[in-house]
């Protein structure tokens, strides 16, 4: 199931949020391998009536993929192409002008949620590798109970133990790392990672 944000320009002016809303409506579109078949004699009035009267909107990374697609004869939607494509987290933070230039601040604003505090922080979130042929195949959202977590983290805190590091899970599916200092790496978020091969999207840097 999709999930959908709505974000108002205004927090404070009704009346101008009623006029200008943000619509982040996540995998919309397809990849572009099997987008065709998909979209090929699809029709979706309410969809098509709705991006016909939205707006193409500038970002400081890229151009948001929202409300800012064509669409074409027999009601086919046209694939962004022309879009560069930014990961949910990235976009959030675009439409909340939250800085991200070397990523979206996934952790230390989701610590913060989760009321864990200050510290240095890296998410850590549970996930499950499933081997398909010759990939590995990452699927979040792995059925945990909190008591599980915990005494998960418990184990790694203790293999861990004078290293710069402490597991915290919050939340069964939101699982923290509190380091001694922030490291040098390059993170893919999981929205990104998830039902891909993980070749070429484990941490990069030191």
């Amino acid at each position: 199931m999709r999930q959908v944000w709505c974000f108002s320009h205004s927090v404070d002016a009704k009346l101008a949020a009623m006029k200008s809303v943000h619509l982040v409506i996540t995998d919309l579109f397809l990849p572009k391998e099997f987008a065709s078949g998909v979209y090929a004699d699809l029709r979706l009035p309410a969809l098509e009536k709705m991006l016909a009267r939205g707006a193409s909107t500038d970002s400081r990374v890229g151009r948001l993929p929202t409300m800012s697609t064509q669409i074409v004869g027999g009601g086919q939607i046209a694939h962004p192409t022309q879009i560069a494509p930014l990961s949910l987290e990235a976009t959030l933070c675009e439409l909340f002008d939250v800085p991200c230039r070397a990523g979206a601040p996934i952790a230390p604003i989701s610590a913060v949620f989760d009321g864990l505090g200050e510290g240095c922080w890296l998410r850590a979130d549970p996930v499950h590798l499933r081997l398909q042929r010759e990939q590995l195949v990452l699927l979040p959202n792995v059925a945990i109970s909190a008591d599980e977590a915990a005494q998960m983290c418990a184990s790694l805190n203790r293999h861990f133990v004078g290293q710069g590091m402490e597991f915290f899970a919050p939340h069964p599916q939101r699982w923290h790392m509190r380091l001694a200092k922030l490291p040098d790496i390059a993170t893919v978020p999981l929205s990104q990672a998830a039902g891909r091969n993980v070749h070429g999207l484990l941490a990069q840097g030191c």
